[in-house]
């Protein structure tokens, strides 16, 4: 958790894994890597913790804070905060932000929300992870918005990882031949994470639109035929799988102001 804060500010996915994620930066230039916390609240505490994310956001709009915020409720009852920062010394940087801001919030404002947060949650767990956009799938015709989440984990045996990056390719090209506009944007797990591992998010505006394009999908046999063969492949290289889907809350996610305006010139 960011150094003070422990707030579950500190992210995304990915979601990294995330629609958002930028790509990895050229050759001999820093990259972006994704700082992900999952934060587990108590069930009773949800409200409660929402409103102090909330009071922090505005803290961010009021004082202005570098970096961006993507905040995710899973249906597990798990939260995501995700920021994208410069490589693992930026998490550094982010720490150092927040320093800075405390005290325009004010020190005794600041403390009493730390102390309010922490009593939301039981712990929360912090991960780094580095966007792959080579294994990620963003066609011209996907969904514009990722209100609604499908977060997946790809758990491999140690010494396959090279067979599983293959065989995700293979899976990308059988999608992308039959032109479905369904996006993902995967990452390798780095830092507090069971390694090696793949992360990646799946993402619609809503979780009938996700289900029903998935619904259509299904009634495409000959993908259906290559995908499944793709899948079978990759079983024997693999520890598991496992996914969960979740919301966007925007209301609790924070686009800095300046960077806005920066990509607006």
């Amino acid at each position: 958790m960011v150094k003070k804060i422990a707030c579950g500010v500190v992210v995304t996915l990915i979601l990294t894994l995330w629609p958002a994620a930028p790509a990895l930066a050229q050759e001999g230039k820093v990259k972006t890597v994704g700082y992900l916390e999952e934060l587990h609240v108590f069930p009773e505490k949800g409200a409660e913790f929402e409103k102090l994310m909330q009071e922090m956001v505005e803290a961010f709009e009021v004082h202005g804070f570098p970096y961006r915020l993507d905040c995710y409720r899973l249906d597990d009852l798990r939260y995501l905060a995700m920021w994208f920062v410069d490589g693992t010394a930026g998490i550094d940087k982010l720490n150092a932000t927040w320093e800075v801001l405390a005290p325009k919030w004010g020190e005794e404002k600041s403390a009493t929300w730390i102390k309010e947060l922490y009593s939301t949650m039981s712990h929360w767990e912090t991960s780094v992870w580095i966007p792959r956009p080579d294994l990620s799938y963003t066609p011209e015709n996907q969904a514009d918005e990722y209100q609604y989440i499908v977060w997946g984990l790809l758990p491999i045996k140690l010494g396959h990882k090279e067979e599983v990056d293959a065989l995700f390719r293979k899976y990308m090209q059988a999608v992308a031949e039959h032109d479905i506009p369904h996006a993902w944007a995967a990452a390798d797990g780095y830092v507090g994470v069971e390694n090696p591992i793949i992360g990646f998010v799946e993402w619609s505006d809503s979780a009938g639109s996700y289900w029903m394009r998935k619904d259509e999908e299904g009634k495409n046999e000959e993908l259906t035929k290559k995908t499944n063969a793709v899948w079978q492949e990759i079983l024997p290289h693999i520890r598991g799988f496992n996914w969960v889907a979740g919301q966007y809350l925007p209301e609790l996610s924070y686009l800095p102001k300046k960077k806005e305006a920066a990509a607006k010139e």
